[in-house]
């Protein structure tokens, strides 16, 4: 689990690199890899794609840099 400031900060500039890469789970709002067709946080199988709202998308990607980390240990 990446918890460093730094960390997270390196993992949004690459998805921003490439936001066409990621969905928005409908059920959860996780970011997750477009290749994913189901979400593993939560199961689901609908998402929100770069093409469907590129904006929302992105806007997403960087509302995650800026939020605390809320992921439970594995």
């Amino acid at each position: 689990m990446h918890t460093d400031p730094q960390s997270r900060r390196q993992r949004v500039a690459t998805m921003l690199r490439q936001p066409q890469a990621w969905q928005i789970c409908c059920g959860c709002d996780s970011i997750v890899a477009a290749k994913r067709p189901i979400c593993p946080s939560c199961g689901a199988y609908r998402f929100l794609t770069f093409e469907a709202g590129p904006v929302a998308v992105e806007k997403a990607i960087r509302k995650l840099e800026r939020q605390k980390n809320t992921a439970l240990p594995e």
